[in-house]
């Protein structure tokens, strides 16, 4: 049984539904009450009303306020928003570098990062994938033709943009990482919440605190002449991850 990647999205089983009849549901606290214990286990679940059933409108429309926000329909699948999630992680890292993400193209295409690193993880890893030399077949999962040499372009863009991620994740000593982009590439832009916002709120909003707060620490981070990845010991911290590493001089008894 294959063991499911950090970033792969699993369904979850499907939630218990309930069709009450209109006995049942002529008072529908009561019956919400009464399934409580049901729907307690799994956490949600349906209740679909009798035909016909037509609630009276509760809420008070001279008191209603509410903040107004974009929402990408494109961002409500959950598979979407593991890929966005992925990405955003990819920008902050070389954000941290001091470079910005910017998206490669293959075969006028903009190359799928995510899964790109997901195939390779899936075939061993990078190393693994280079020395069977596996390119060519990742390339065809991912719906490019075969025999154009995508496999060596896929590589590359691996090795420039997610490799050095990757190894900041296991915890691996870095080189001093560079990220050099082509002039066709496509500038990434994060979609964390300070971007999903059209309108600002209050500044005695929670949120809005949060996303002055999360704008404020975006601007603050600043690469030092000279700076490589292992004089950055709140470079994890920043990331939001932790990895820890043996002390030196010890082994384990």
């Amino acid at each position: 049984m294959t063991q499911p990647q950090q970033n792969e999205f699993i369904p979850p089983p499907e939630c218990p539904v309930f069709e009450p009849s209109w006995e049942e549901f002529a008072d529908p606290f009561a019956y919400i009450n009464k399934i409580r214990p049901i729907a307690e286990k799994t956490g949600i679940c349906k209740i679909r009303p009798p035909p016909e059933w037509q609630p009276p409108f509760a809420c008070d429309v001279d008191r209603l306020k509410f903040t107004p926000r974009i929402q990408r329909l494109n961002e409500l699948e959950a598979q979407t928003r593991v890929k966005l999630n992925f990405l955003d992680q990819i920008a902050k890292f070389w954000e941290l570098q001091g470079c910005t993400l910017k998206i490669p193209h293959v075969e006028r295409k903009i190359l799928d990062l995510y899964q790109l690193n997901k195939l390779v993880n899936e075939e061993g890893g990078f190393d693994a994938v280079c020395r069977e030399r596996r390119w060519t077949k990742i390339s065809v999962k991912m719906g490019f033709a075969p025999g154009k040499a995508i496999g060596s372009h896929l590589r590359a863009h691996y090795e420039r943009i997610l490799y050095p991620y990757n190894l900041f994740q296991i915890g691996s000593n870095l080189p001093k990482a560079t990220l050099t982009n082509d002039t066709k590439d496509k500038e990434y832009t994060p979609h964390d919440l300070p971007q999903r916002q059209s309108v600002q709120p209050q500044e005695t909003c929670s949120i809005a605190r949060r996303a002055k707060r999360m704008r404020s620490e975006r601007l603050s981070f600043k690469k030092e002449p000279g700076e490589i990845c292992e004089n950055r010991p709140n470079l994890r911290r920043r990331m939001g991850t932790y990895v820890g590493k043996p002390e030196p001089g010890r082994s384990n008894k």
